[in-house]
């Protein structure tokens, strides 16, 4: 896969007090095919396919501390730090 930067992505607020972040991107850029967050030791919390425009992702059950989310598009990938604090 084709790491992608330059796709604009959107992530607030970033960090987050209540773990819910909004996550938004040009309408020019096709579906988010898979969007994965893991936690800073590489599990998995949260994990969903055909992501559409405008998602809101919920992370409010996890603990305070920084996360990666990867999403995935037609073989490029996006990767982000997000901040619950």
């Amino acid at each position: 896969m084709i790491e992608r930067p330059s796709i604009e992505l959107k992530v607030f607020p970033n960090p987050s007090n209540d773990g819910i972040f909004f996550l938004s991107w040009d309408n020019s850029t096709p579906e988010i095919k898979q969007i994965k967050v893991f936690d800073i030791s590489g599990r998995t919390v949260f994990q969903q396919n055909n992501i559409a425009h405008g998602f809101i992702l919920i992370l409010s059950d996890q603990r305070k501390g920084l996360y990666t989310v990867i999403m995935e598009l037609d073989n490029q990938v996006i990767r982000r730090k997000l901040l619950i604090r």
